[in-house]
């Protein structure tokens, strides 16, 4: 272990000492326990290094060096309803509770007229209340080895949101769970921790959307658990859209049961370093998973993907599309993983990723894989890595496009797979206009999404 990460690690244990009871929950007896064993797994694991296989192209450096400290509550009066209004989708009906620098803004959030049997409540909220949902299941689904971020997640949860449907709760409306960084404060960390549990035959889509007023170099570091029940149906969006000097290190776990549907989006599109981790578990019979996803980098980004799609039981299925754009210097990792258990029988599984380099200094680490114990499946996964169709540019060029609109309607004939496939017409529309404010100057998408 080197100096730069014993250096870390004193650092955050240092932060937790300072922080520990001021945090949510911290009165509880069960959650100061399981704070306890994360504390003494995390001092001695550490941090994980390009020597660790699951790291191997991804170097933390940049955020062990700086020493991030946990955002203290403040007033916001600043922000306004009409001033979020930038970062929602126009002309769609939803729910919405508003995070500020890690804490819950019951002013800028909406839950009225809640359809009965759901609950919407921030985690710091119903851990004051003691609350018997976040007590059976908040991290049920972290490993004990699982990476240094996500204990720390677990340490230092700050906030978040709790939902919870009740059997047979179907909402019409999505929730939309919008987190904004002010900066107000300097090498700011926010620890937000989701927890949603859809119980049987129970419906709702939910949206995470992550902002930033001032392009500085905080951390979100986030964690959603989410548990399907028997023949639930969740469709989860996460929307990463952080300042290019800011670093986002984000986990989604997900345990699905028997005839259970989870459709993941995913789109990242700010932040300096980014690594967004999916792990799926097909616990049942008959469940099935779809992740999508979009990353576009310019730059000197670097955004890493890694999934992780268990089928543990027979008769699963998993559908995994990921594309990346990259250009400039701007580096990307995919690292997907399907492993079918000894006994998984009929399992059906398909992973693709494909990306496109605009740039002959743009760089695409990808390692689809696939770990089969099992006889009787159908498992297939493939990469591919290009540029844009010298063929095809000439044929635009040859019909009066200029080169600029040529690429451009080629970048978006690359990835409207993807978008198309977004059932919410406003959301697509505002991820949009998200990526046209993410692109180079010089690449402009003149199509409609």
């Amino acid at each position: 272990m080197n100096t730069a990460p014993e250096q870390a690690i004193k650092h955050y244990l240092n932060e937790y000492d300072r922080v520990a009871k001021q945090l949510a929950g911290h009165e509880l007896p069960w959650l100061q326990q399981t704070k306890k064993e994360t504390l003494a797994a995390f001092t001695a694991q550490g941090f994980p290094t390009t020597r660790h296989e699951d790291w191997k192209y991804t170097n933390i450096a940049p955020i062990t060096k700086l020493n991030f400290q946990i955002a203290q509550p403040k007033l916001n009066g600043a922000l306004t309803n009409t001033a979020i209004t930038r970062f929602l989708p126009a002309e769609l009906p939803h729910y919405r509770l508003v995070f500020v620098d890690g804490y819950f803004v019951a002013e800028l959030s909406n839950i009225n007229n809640l359809t009965p049997g759901a609950t919407i409540i921030n985690l710091a909220q119903a851990l004051t209340d003691n609350n018997t949902i976040v007590n059976n299941y908040l991290n049920k689904l972290a490993a004990p080895n699982a990476h240094a971020f996500k204990q720390l997640n677990t340490l230092f949860m700050q906030d978040g949101a709790v939902i919870h449907l009740a059997a047979n709760t179907q909402l019409r409306q999505p929730i939309y769970l919008l987190f904004i960084n002010t900066e107000q404060q300097s090498n700011q960390m926010n620890s937000i921790r989701n927890l949603l549990i859809a119980e049987e035959n129970s419906q709702a889509t939910i949206i995470e959307n992550y902002v930033y007023l001032t392009p500085n170099n905080y951390f979100n570091n986030p964690l959603t658990e989410i548990f399907l029940n028997k023949q639930a149906n969740i469709s989860h969006y996460k929307l990463q859209q952080e300042s290019k000097q800011a670093f986002h290190i984000g986990t989604v776990d997900v345990q699905q049961q028997e005839h259970s549907q989870f459709t993941s989006y995913s789109f990242a599109l700010g932040g300096a370093l980014v690594r967004s981790d999916t792990h799926v578990d097909l616990a049942a019979e008959q469940a099935a998973c779809t992740l999508n996803g979009l990353y576009f980098a310019s730059g000197q980004q670097h955004i890493d993907h890694h999934t992780n799609i268990n089928h543990s039981k027979p008769h699963g299925t998993s559908k995994e599309y990921y594309k990346g754009v990259l250009t400039d210097r701007a580096r990307a990792v995919f690292n997907g993983k399907v492993w079918v258990a000894p006994g998984a029988l009929k399992t059906n599984a398909q992973q693709t990723n494909k990306n496109l380099l605009l740039s002959s200094e743009a760089e695409i680490d990808t390692k689809p894989q696939l770990e089969i114990y099992a006889d009787d499946v159908q498992c297939t996964h493939g990469a591919a890595v290009g540029q844009l169709d010298e063929d095809a540019l000439f044929y635009l060029r040859a019909r009066g496009i200029n080169d600029a609109q040529a690429r451009s309607m080629l970048i978006y004939a690359f990835i409207q797979e993807l978008f198309v496939q977004i059932p919410l017409l406003p959301l697509r529309q505002q991820l949009q206009n998200s990526l046209s404010n993410f692109l180079p100057a010089q690449l402009v998408l003149g199509e409609q999404l």
